[in-house]
């Protein structure tokens, strides 16, 4: 399955820590493309021309919780050409190099824009 071509705006979210016993990852947002057993063809797909602009997580701040992870499966299926603009981290402006930001194999073009 392959995402193409997806504008999400003026989107804020509320981090939300259920009490449960050991740790667990929150991620704001991830994209990779993966395969599940939902599948019938059992290939990941590939992200391209997605734009995130003026996304905001609000509530508790943690550190360590809700990233942005974005990374290709394999150098066929690859995240490419995705905008972030104005990501606000609670009181943080994200960018390429804040911690919370995690930029793995197999992308291209993937810009931050503040």
């Amino acid at each position: 399955m392959s995402i193409e071509d997806v504008k999400v705006e003026n989107v804020t979210a509320y981090a939300d820590y259920p009490n449960q016993s050991g740790e667990q990852s929150f991620d704001l947002i991830r994209l990779r493309p993966t395969v599940n057993q939902y599948m019938e063809t059992q290939v990941p797909g590939m992200i391209s021309n997605l734009q995130f602009k003026n996304i905001t997580l609000t509530g508790e701040e943690r550190e360590g919780k809700y990233h942005i992870r974005v990374a290709g499966a394999d150098p066929e299926h690859k995240v490419t050409d995705v905008t972030f603009k104005n990501i606000r981290w609670f009181d943080h402006l994200l960018d390429e190099n804040s911690p919370q930001v995690r930029i793995g194999w197999n992308t291209t073009n993937i810009r931050f824009i503040n």
